[in-house]
C-alpha cells in the first residue's frame, strides 16, 4: 500500500480549510480565455476541478491514490501521475500552479 493510499480517503476532510477560492481568484486574474493550465501537486483535485472554468486543465500528482479520488470529481481534467521535481509533459502551458 502506498504512503498516500489511506490519506487519499480523508484528504478532502483534512484540507477543507484551505483557501481554494482565493487561489482560484489568483489564477483567474492571470488567465486568458481558454488557458492551458497545469496544476502540479493537485492531490484529490479540489482546486483543479474549479480551474476547469478557466480553460483546459491538467492535474499532476505523485500519488495514484490521490489521482483516483480526483478522477471521480471530473472526467474533463487530464489527470497525470508525475513527480514535480522531474517531468517533461511535451506540451506548453499558459499557467502552472503549485499550491501546497
Amino acid at each position: 500500500m502506498s504512503q498516500y493510499a489511506e490519506m487519499s480517503l480523508v484528504y478532502d476532510q483534512l484540507t477543507q480549510d484551505q483557501p481554494y477560492e482565493k487561489w482560484f481568484e489568483i489564477v483567474k486574474n492571470h488567465c486568458k480565455d481558454e488557458s492551458n493550465i497545469l496544476d502540479i501537486g493537485c492531490g484529490t483535485g479540489s482546486l483543479t476541478v474549479q480551474l476547469e472554468a478557466l480553460g483546459n486543465v491538467t492535474g499532476m500528482d505523485l500519488s495514484v491514490d490521490m489521482l483516483t479520488v480526483a478522477a471521480q470529481k471530473s472526467a474533463n481534467v487530464n489527470w497525470l501521475e508525475g513527480d514535480m521535481t522531474s517531468f517533461d509533459l511535451q506540451q506548453q502551458f499558459d499557467i502552472i500552479t503549485i499550491f501546497l
